[in-house]
């Protein structure tokens, strides 16, 4: 077994390399698929306890989105850290945070940085900030958001006064959308402390 290779473009992988990957890659899911149950559970069941939720990089999309929000809207969860890194978290995905955003009264730190929600996304998350009185850092570093969805965070967090760090890194900003957010940081007094970029 150890003497039969697979060529690819630029490497080569033994067969017995391919078949231990493929064998960490299905107990990775298999993992994943009890870990995101097992958040969900202890959601619904009420839980006190769950105060942190870490789903970074576990494949996180929309669906899994939908069944978090009802516990973190409607239940007694008291959830202050939410961390969705590296997940598969588009616009529509931004759309389910806002909602979340909107009504939760607890949560004090998200994190969606390199999730792909762009301007739409961030222009959704924005309107839930204008709202939200109990976030104090947001992370959307490398999250594809452009001038539009920045000038609509600028202008949200303008009527913010909660949020006092955004991160912002790795997203495709001009001059106009530093500008924004340099005029946000300046017109507000008691709100943003903190912009990384």
């Amino acid at each position: 077994m150890g003497n039969v290779a697979i060529a690819f473009i630029n490497s080569i992988v033994t067969l017995s390399d391919y078949i231990r990957t493929k064998r960490q890659i299905r107990s990775e899911k298999l993992r994943l698929q009890s870990l995101i149950p097992r958040y969900l559970s202890r959601l619904h069941e009420h839980d006190a306890t769950v105060t942190s939720i870490h789903l970074n990089g576990m494949g996180v999309d929309c669906k899994i989105l939908r069944l978090l929000s009802n516990p973190l809207i409607y239940g007694d969860a008291r959830v202050e850290d939410l961390y969705l890194e590296n997940n598969w978290i588009g616009s529509e995905g931004a759309t389910c945070i806002a909602r979340i955003l909107s009504q939760d009264k607890y949560l004090k730190n998200v994190s969606l940085a390199h999730n792909q929600i762009g301007s739409v996304g961030a222009m959704a998350i924005a309107s839930a900030l204008e709202s939200n009185e109990h976030l104090e850092r947001l992370n959307l570093s490398h999250c594809n958001i452009d001038d539009k969805g920045i000038e609509k965070l600028a202008a949200s967090l303008k009527k913010n006064s909660t949020l006092h760090y955004l991160n912002l890194e790795g997203n495709p900003i001009s001059s106009s959308g530093v500008y924004s957010l340099l005029n946000c940081v300046y017109d507000v007094s008691k709100g943003l402390k903190s912009i990384w970029e």
